[in-house]
């Protein structure tokens, strides 16, 4: 399969990114900036791998990579997000419980925020998705 350049450009900038964010943080010792610009290295790694591997016309390890499109992986993959918001939930729960008790009010009230942003996203998605299907 034929990668243009322009894809390659698209995984080439967080790659730039990422190692002066890197560089940056290492220089002035802040971790916040360090930690951006390794997750900004890993993602723009696996792409250009991934686009690597499309231009050599690997597909079979390709579809490895993302996982096979079957009925199988579906119900899996909609389980194990089910599992994972449930965790969510409750860790966030449990946050904003402990922020509370140690009468961090404003804080408490951004996490439970967090946590009806994200429960608010599902529902939508849910009904989006359900219509589609």
């Amino acid at each position: 399969m034929k990668v243009n350049k322009r894809q390659w450009i698209q995984a080439c900038i967080p790659l730039a990114i990422g190692i002066v964010f890197l560089v940056w943080g290492i220089v002035i010792s802040e971790s916040m900036l360090t930690g951006a610009g390794t997750g900004m290295l890993a993602v723009s790694i696996t792409a250009l791998v991934s686009l690597w591997k499309r231009a050599k016309g690997d597909e079979k390890e390709l579809d490895k990579i993302r996982g096979a499109k079957d009925e199988r992986m579906a119900i899996v993959q909609g389980k194990a997000a089910m599992v994972a918001m449930g965790i969510f939930i409750i860790a966030s729960l449990a946050t904003a419980v402990a922020l509370m008790l140690l009468d961090m009010i404003v804080e408490a009230t951004i996490v439970m925020g967090l946590f009806f942003v994200v429960d608010i996203a599902f529902l939508v998605a849910l009904k989006y998705y359900n219509k589609k299907i």
